[in-house]
Formats: structure tokens, sequence, C-alpha cells
């Protein structure tokens, strides 16, 4: 047993010293010595581009924090979150950008006016223009005005980069919360070089829509919000961005101030002119009458619309069913009736309102942003009257 040790150490001693003889050998052949530099060198710039990986510096994003249920805002039961509050919630965040937020208010969007979104739409311009660096904006708000508040964002805003709006359904703390995911996934759309280009974005339960056609359809569901008629343009799964489809619906409108005296009339059955008449009695500068479905209306309000058009306001016909467009007819067009086609009520209103505010108030000029918002290349010819008996407003 112990010869069979010696011998096997004898051997050892033997393969080690032809091992390191060879090892020598290697060394001292020129390509094989050219070889073993390359791998160093190969080494050292692998080093070096880790280094710099370490090294890459993350867009940066702004958030502009509004309130809403994502903050808890409106429940007595939660702490009102501010944007620095959001953000430390969802650490996961500053992985994909450098964000800052700020606070201009913290109230639930029911409390919003067309004037604070307005300030809201004027404060991510400004932001914007002093800082040409900043990727993207991300806008945080409640979800019963959204839809009104990015339309509006998405008519005021000129810029290529990203301006996001989000929220939540499910306030924080509470089960199954999604607002911690929608706003990691807002930063990560805003901070894309692939989301400039696009208007104003609205990202929900992973979806990407876009403002001009998201709608609120559900007040409960974390899948309440739908593009209608233009479908939604793309979806964000495991961190990556996904676009299937591109806006072609917008418009941009440069306006100092927007017009608030903007009333909205749904049509039902049985409606007789005197609510639209009562409208009047406080002085709008436009009404949007929400008709049944293709522009059907009741006789017994035809009477307060040509009043209406008679004190100078600006009326606009849409359907109250918020999908499909309208069968125009000659005769209110030339009466001065403008038709948004399946731009639905809400989003009506907030255009003749920025449109009023912009200083455009003719009914010719008011139509051209409102086929441009519906997609409609219209056919001069198919613009005659066919009738002249309602009267069209001058201005």
């Amino acid at each position: 047993m112990m010869r069979v040790d010696r011998h096997w150490r004898t051997e050892q001693t033997v393969l080690f010293t032809t091992l390191l003889a060879f090892g020598q050998l290697f060394l001292t052949v020129p390509g094989m010595a050219q070889g073993a530099d390359a791998a160093q060198r190969n080494a050292a710039q692998n080093d070096a581009a880790a280094a710099d990986n370490e090294a890459v510096v993350l867009p940066r994003v702004h958030v502009i924090a509004t309130g809403g249920t994502i903050a808890g805002a409106g429940y007595a039961e939660v702490e009102d979150r501010d944007g620095s509050a959001l953000l430390a919630a969802v650490p996961e965040v500053f992985e994909v950008a450098r964000v800052t937020a700020e606070d201009p208010m913290t109230v639930g969007s029911s409390q919003l006016t067309p004037a604070i979104l307005f300030d809201i739409a004027q404060r991510v311009n400004k932001v914007l223009a002093e800082d040409p660096e900043l990727a993207g904006v991300v806008v945080t708000q409640g979800t019963d005005s959204l839809e009104e508040a990015a339309f509006l964002l998405d008519l005021l805003v000129d810029d290529p980069r990203p301006v996001v709006y989000t929220g939540a359904m499910r306030q924080p703390g509470q089960m199954a919360a999604e607002g911690g995911r929608n706003l990691i996934n807002a930063v990560r759309l805003a901070a894309s070089p692939a989301a400039r280009n696009l208007g104003v974005l609205v990202t929900m339960n992973d979806e990407i829509h876009a403002a001009r056609e998201i709608c609120k359809l559900d007040s409960t569901s974390v899948n309440a919000f739908e593009s209608t008629s233009g479908g939604r343009l793309g979806f964000i799964d495991g961190g990556s961005i996904y676009l299937v489809n591109a806006p072609r619906r917008r418009v941009s409108l440069s306006a100092a101030a927007i017009e608030p005296k903007v009333d909205l009339l749904t049509v039902t059955a049985g409606s007789d002119g005197h609510v639209l008449s009562s409208m009047l009695e406080s002085s709008p500068k436009g009404i949007v009458i929400e008709l049944f479905g293709r522009g059907n209306l009741p006789g017994s309000m035809i009477g307060a619309i040509i009043q209406a058009m008679r004190q100078g306001v600006r009326v606009v016909f849409t359907s109250r069913t918020r999908s499909g467009g309208l069968r125009e007819d000659a005769r209110w067009e030339q009466g001065g009736v403008i038709y948004a086609e399946d731009l639905g009520g809400l989003k009506a209103r907030v255009a003749l309102m920025v449109a009023l505010g912009a200083g455009i108030t003719d009914p010719t000029e008011l139509q051209e942003i409102f086929d441009k918002l519906a997609g409609q290349v219209r056919v001069v010819a198919n613009r005659q009257p066919h009738h002249q008996d309602i009267e069209r407003p001058s201005g």
C-alpha cells in the first residue's frame, strides 16, 4: 500500500515537471505570447465597458402631482401623499429615470375647474421650455376628470417630448392598489425617446392611450379607460414599451386663456328646449349638445337652438353615444352649427373652450378644427347648403 503511494507521488512529480516545462515553452513562443497579450487587452476593454455602463446617466423626468386617488386625496382614512411621497413608495422608479416632483395642489379631480386645468397646462409648457434637457413630464391626477384634463393639455402643448397622465382606481394601502405600477409605467414612458411626437399620453392598467381617444367607461374597475374609436396606442409589459398605433387626430392651439363659459347638454327622451333656454340666461359663449344617435333631436328643441345662435352662442353638435359620427344637415351647417363627429361631448366642450379662448369664433374656422380632430377630409362640394332657412350667426 505504501509502495503504491510512493509510486503515485513519483508520477505526480514527473507530471508537474512536464507541465511546468510546457508552460514555459508556451510563453516563449511569439504567436502564443501575442495571444496572451490580446486576451489581456480584451479583458481590460471589458472592464472599461462595464465601468461605462455603470456611469450611464439616466434621463430626467419631472412629475407634477395634483392629487386624486393615486395620492389618497379625498379619502379620510388615507393620508394624502405629495409627489415626493408618491415616488418614495415606488423606489424602482429611480432605476428608470432621475425623477423630480412638485405639488401645485392635492385634490380630488372632481374639484378641478377649467381654469385650474389651464394653469396645469401652462405649468407643463413652462417646465418644458425652461429645461431643454428634460426627457418628459408626468402628471398624476384623479381619474374623474382625467380624460378632459389630458385632452386640454394635448391641445395646448406643442412640444415633441412626451407628457404622460396617470392615476389610480384604488387608493394607497387598498388591496391590489395599482397606483405605483401606473406611476412607474408613466415615468418609463415619459423617459422614452420612442414616445416623442405622440402628443399627450395616458397610461393606466399597463395600456397606452392618446389623450384624444381615451374615455373613462367604468367607475370602479382598474380597466376603466378605453380608446373608443382610434384604439389604444400600445402597452407596457415587463418594463418594455410596445407601440402598435400612432395618433393622427391632433390639433395644437395657442391660447393665452380659455373660455370657461361653455356648457354641455345631453338630449333625452322628451327634451323640449326649456333646459337650453335656461342655459341661455347665463350668457354662455358656447354650448355643446349631445344628440341622439347620428344626430337626431326632438323638433321641440329647434326653436331654442336657433335662439342660441341668434344670441351669438357657438353651438356644437355631437352624439351622446360617444362613438360613431353624425349625419350632417346642411341647414344646420349653413346656420353656423359645428359638427364634432365622433368627439364626445366632454372633449368637444374642452375643444370649444380652448378654441374660443384662442380667439377663434368663426363657425367655418371652428369646423375646420373639429374636422381635424375627427380625422375627416372634407370634399368642398359636400359643404354647400341645400337650404337657407336657418340663420347663420355673425362674427
